[in-house]
């Protein structure tokens, strides 16, 4: 709703890049994106109908017979883990159904695994991405200040007549050229961060709430 000439006067500088996640924010980061995330979660949850699904089968062959917790989340390795095996009582029916019911488990499982592994690798190759650029971000901040201190150096050394305009002109562009380093490395940082809060699903704003203590999850069909 505003005429162009009014945006051409204002100047929208982009909003800092948040600095790398310290290790325990990372580790809250990554629990709560695996147990948030929307594919994590149809995965687990097309395995939990598989489990069901199996349970079902069983008891029709055995009515006694129950089934352990279909998943639970791992509290060391902070990923979600699922329970695939049981045992059959002897001299039971129904086998043609279970087996049938126990092979569309095995292949839910497969493909949350897959799911999962997914989601971890794009959280930890973003990570690194982050960390990369924040390197990379500290070392333009530090070049642009030095080539700032030389260039006022050099323009102290022309009042005395110690230099000359082609050296303040040279280092004038040097730090010009670091100001192009710099904008591009804050480009880099703030990219990358974009990325790792969409590896996560999880905003940067909301990371503070992540201090509790992750509980045992269970699910029993």
């Amino acid at each position: 709703g505003l005429p162009l000439a009014a945006l051409e006067r204002t100047a929208l500088p982009a909003p800092p890049a948040p600095p790398p996640l310290a290790a325990d924010a990372l580790a809250a980061a990554r629990r709560q994106s695996l147990q948030s995330r929307a594919d994590v979660l149809a995965a687990l949850a097309r395995y939990d109908s598989a489990q069901s699904a199996l349970a079902l089968q069983l008891a029709k062959r055995a009515p006694d017979f129950h089934l352990g917790p279909g998943y639970q989340w791992d509290q060391g390795d902070n990923k979600w883990t699922l329970a695939l095996g049981f045992e059959l009582p002897l001299f039971n029916h129904n086998e043609g159904p279970i087996a049938e019911a126990a092979a569309r488990r095995a292949q839910a499982a497969a493909e949350f695994t897959a799911v999962q592994a997914q989601a971890v690798a794009a959280i930890d190759a973003a990570v690194a991405a982050q960390s990369a650029a924040a390197a990379q971000l500290e070392h333009a901040r530090a070049l642009r200040a030095e080539l700032e201190q030389q260039t006022a150096r050099t323009r102290q050394r022309l009042a005395l007549g110690a230099a000359d305009q082609a050296e303040v002109a040279t280092a004038t562009l040097d730090a010009a050229a670091a100001d192009g380093l710099l904008l591009d490395a804050e480009n880099a940082a703030a990219l990358a961060a974009g990325q790792l809060e969409d590896a996560l699903q999880v905003p940067f704003a909301n990371l503070s709430a992540l201090a509790a203590p992750a509980r045992l999850s269970t699910r029993t069909p």
